[in-house]
């Protein structure tokens, strides 16, 4: 097991820790805060460190997103049972991995290949950490100031998974055109071997 993985496997195991702290220690939410921190800045270095160093497996395919997961949903669901502005960002967030999941999962059986990690996404996801740090770091945030943060979160959030959708279709038609060439060139050759055949 590499590093990247080791790293995607450290995340997950923080999310029980955090969730503990979370409810257990309100006092010592700076803990908390920290633990998620570090979850974000391991999410950074698991990726740089695998496409810097030719580390991408298949099991860092499955343990890399299953750890986001695993981390935004636990920490959504934590702040929405103590602030209900997060309700909505919980909501959000299960529908947009619901269509992703979809989504994948009928490119996948096509054929095709998931569309890699932008810049709008990376982007979605800094300020998603950002604001959820600051959130449990500050027990006491007023409800305005936690309710602009949210939607400046959505904000982020929906213009990623719009720009993401452009990047499916483009993956699938792209993929498309090449079956089609391949059969095409295929076709071809059977039918040169054909016609050279009757000439013999």
């Amino acid at each position: 097991m590499n590093i990247p993985n080791v790293l995607s496997l450290g995340r997950i195991v923080l999310v029980p820790v955090f969730v503990i702290l979370f409810f257990a220690a309100p006092d010592y939410s700076w803990v908390a805060a920290l633990i998620l921190m570090a979850s974000g800045i391991t999410d950074f270095l698991d990726g740089f460190i695998a496409r810097k160093y030719n580390k991408i497996t298949h099991l860092g395919k499955i343990l890399d997103p299953l750890a986001d997961k695993l981390t935004q949903l636990s920490v959504c669901i934590c702040l929405a049972i103590r602030h209900k502005e997060f309700i909505i960002i919980l909501c959000l967030l299960v529908a947009k991995e619901f269509i992703m999941l979809v989504a994948g999962y009928r490119l996948l059986r096509k054929g095709h290949k998931l569309p890699s990690s932008r810049w709008f996404g990376k982007v979605s996801t800094v300020v998603f950490y950002l604001v959820m740090i600051y959130a449990v770091f500050n027990v006491h945030i007023s409800n305005m100031l936690l309710a602009s943060l949210v939607w400046i979160m959505v904000g982020f959030a929906a213009l990623a998974f719009i720009l993401y959708i452009p990047e499916f279709f483009k993956l699938k038609n792209k993929e498309t055109e090449g079956n089609k060439t391949c059969k095409e060139i295929l076709k071809a050759s059977v039918q040169q071997t054909d016609h050279t055949g009757h000439q013999s």
